[in-house]
Parts: C-alpha cells; sequence; structure tokens
C-alpha cells in the first residue's frame, strides 16, 4: 500500500493507492503517532472515524519517522488566511464589487447615449409605392404636416436593399407628407 498525503488549501488529501479522498482540516482535532509508526488522524467523530496511517506506507512526504511525518502534517494544516473571512478581506471585495458596478454604470451609460429609441419603431409606414418603404420617426402624435420628421427610404433593387435618410441624415426636421419628394442620401 502506498499513501500520499498533500495540503489541499482547506483540507488535507490523503492518496491511498491511487485513491483519494479529502479531510477537513478544520475537523481535524489531533495528529498523534501510536506505537512509533501509525499517525493517528483524529477527525474529532469518535475513535471508529479516526484515520490511521503507517508511517512506512507514505511516500510523500518524505520525512525520517512517524514524529517528523506527524509535524510535516501539522505544518500543513497552517493555513494561510488569505481568501478566508476577514474585515480586510471583505472591504477588499466591497471595493472589488463597488469597481464593478462602476464599470456596469459607465457601460448601460455608453449604450443608452449611443442607442437612440426613437429609431426603435417608425411612428409612421408607407408601402404602396412599387419597391419602396418610407419609414418615418417622430414623437407620437406628431402631425404628418409637421417638419418634425425622421424618414429613411427602403428601396428594394433585385432583392438589394438600399436605406437612404432624408436630407441624408436622421434629423428630425423633414414633413411626412413630402415623403415622395424629399432627396434621400
Amino acid at each position: 500500500m502506498t499513501v500520499e498525503i498533500q495540503n489541499a488549501g482547506t483540507s488535507l488529501k490523503i492518496i491511498t493507492d491511487g485513491s483519494a479522498r479529502y479531510i477537513v482540516k478544520q475537523k481535524i482535532a489531533e495528529i498523534s503517532v501510536i506505537n512509533d509508526n501509525i499517525l493517528k488522524i483524529d477527525i474529532g467523530e469518535g475513535s471508529l472515524y479516526n484515520i490511521f496511517i503507517t508511517y512506512s506506507d507514505v511516500t510523500a512526504p518524505q520525512t525520517a519517522n512517524a514524529a517528523a511525518l506527524r509535524d510535516a502534517v501539522h505544518a500543513m494544516l497552517q493555513t494561510n488566511l488569505t481568501g478566508f473571512a476577514s474585515e480586510a478581506n471583505q472591504l477588499s471585495e466591497i471595493s472589488q464589487l463597488q469597481a464593478v458596478q462602476n464599470i456596469t454604470e459607465d457601460i448601460l451609460l455608453n449604450l443608452t447615449q449611443n442607442i437612440d429609441l426613437r429609431f426603435s419603431f417608425p411612428t409612421r409606414e408607407d408601402q404602396t409605392f412599387p419597391n419602396v418603404v418610407y419609414k418615418g420617426y417622430a414623437a407620437a402624435g406628431a402631425l404628418p404636416s409637421s417638419a418634425v420628421w425622421a424618414i429613411l427610404k427602403v428601396t428594394n433593387n433585385m432583392l438589394t436593399l438600399s436605406y437612404c435618410w432624408a436630407d441624408g441624415n436622421k434629423n428630425f426636421d423633414n414633413v411626412w407628407n413630402n415623403r415622395a419628394t424629399l432627396n434621400y442620401i
């Protein structure tokens, strides 16, 4: 039988003949040596649940004797406190979350500034001309005779669609009633 004992962060990883099991370090109550050659790991759940490892079966870590193995395993229990809950770690996490929130708010602001929702859906659409569709964008209730429209002309030329705006821009300064005679660029 071969046994390896490894430090696995918050656990000890004990590999016996290729089969691994993890023991949570916080559950380990005591590590001791019995009869000069058996390492006893007491996990605090009664004697039937203790882990017994014969020193001569241990291939890693390699130590001079069972007492040295006990000390090496005990050293593995000394956990670096980074990553555990502490006031400093909580403040660091809060700071990182605040940075993520700020970045998210910046992205949302950029998206809303760059997307003009007035162009989501046309207020009016005219499909009465062959191969041409006019789409008018204006505030709800805008009169078709008022110069408050941005007008898009979509032309279908043998399945090639062209999109041109009245006056070559999306300004709300055209009259919907004049859509067929406007200059589209």
